[in-house]
């Protein structure tokens, strides 16, 4: 069977939250090779200008201004999940190839190859569903829900 099949634990960690665009989101990196976490790791400082590569500025009402995104140190190459929050209970999502160092980076959409997620990207694609649901659709809306939604991080192996 092709190690393709193989499934191997991957470690995830939680980055403080970034404002970009007007959008603040929850930022998670995720790492095929555990033991290089570190040196893969692209630090604080260069999220926000990671995600502005992928993110537009918007105005529609139905638009909550908030998610989460998920940088993936894969096997096969790193990965930008952008997820943001739409008309109360529906998330809007694009995947991007990252094309070299954080600072520098090209992000290429790899949406006509149709993939939403891997199944490492999936478990923290959950959690935030259901931190939404428990947070922010049950305090419908209100700041304090909102800050709760972005107090629930997850950080560990999926």
């Amino acid at each position: 069977m092709s190690t393709a099949f193989s499934y191997q634990a991957r470690f995830v960690a939680s980055r403080a939250p970034v404002l970009v665009k007007g959008y603040r989101l929850k930022c998670y990196e995720m790492f095929h090779d555990a033991a290089r976490w570190k040196e893969a790791s692209i630090g604080t400082d260069a999220w926000p200008g990671l995600l502005g590569k992928c993110l537009s500025p918007t105005e529609d009402a139905d638009e909550h201004k908030c998610g989460f995104a998920i940088l993936h140190h894969a096997r096969d190459g790193t990965y930008l999940l952008a997820s943001r929050w739409f008309g109360g209970n529906m998330l809007k999502h694009e995947v991007f190839m990252v094309q070299g160092p954080a600072g520098a980076a090209r992000l290429e959409s790899i949406a006509a190859s149709r993939i939403v997620a891997c199944v490492w990207e999936l478990e923290v694609i959950k959690f935030e569903r259901d931190a939404w649901v428990r947070t922010a659709m049950a305090g419908l809306g209100k700041p304090e829900s909102l800050d709760a939604y972005f107090a629930a991080q997850m950080s560990g192996w999926v």
